[in-house]
């Protein structure tokens, strides 16, 4: 999500009246809590990109270990390198799991 893209209004109302349909809201409100919404996106993506870098390095660690100590042949260093470049500050479900604690802490 680029830094100046605005969240849909008429979804931003879907989801504010998804448990009573019967509630009115402002669009002041609306662009408001839109505002709110697309800053913690952009904040829970920045964190989850830390991980999942922070998790890349593990991996590259690892590697070195294993190669130092043996444990490591060509071919299973050729197939590591291949996964961990699929990989590479891909945001997984893990990576969201292990900021959101700490998101919601923060946005409270």
């Amino acid at each position: 999500m680029p830094d100046d893209t605005k969240i849909n209004t008429a979804l931003m109302k879907q989801l504010l009246l998804a448990v009573n349909s019967d509630q009115k809201i402002t669009n002041e409100a609306l662009e408001a809590a839109s505002f709110l919404l697309r800053e913690f996106i952009l904040e829970a993506r920045n964190r989850a990109s830390i991980e999942a870098e922070f998790d890349n390095e593990e991996w590259e660690e690892e590697d070195e270990k294993s190669i130092l100590n043996g444990e490591l042949t060509d071919d299973g260093m050729d197939t590591r390198k291949r996964r961990k470049a699929s990989n590479t500050k891909m945001i997984q479900p893990k990576h969201i799991l292990k900021i959101a604690c700490e998101l919601m802490m923060d946005f409270s």
